[in-house]
């Protein structure tokens, strides 16, 4: 799946959010955000399978840290 992705996030922001929720996110969800910062799919709602839900599932947004659209954010 192809993604347009938001500015990247720094270890900075990634370690407030951590502080923030109480726990730290998994290495490599912080690498996703380091280099993609969540951000929207180049197909509007793009579709995948997921074989353990057996359901095919929609997609169109991965959201991010301190993105400027705060409907995006994790944090707000």
């Amino acid at each position: 799946m192809n993604i347009n992705p938001f500015k990247g996030a720094t270890e900075e922001l990634i370690s407030n959010f951590e502080k923030m929720i109480g726990f730290s996110l998994p290495t490599d969800y912080k690498q996703f955000l380091l280099r993609y910062n969540g951000g929207t799919t180049k197909k509007r709602y793009s579709t995948f399978f997921v074989k353990e839900l057996n359901q095919i599932i929609q997609l169109d947004v991965l959201y991010g840290i301190g993105v400027d659209d705060e409907a995006f954010d994790l944090e707000t």
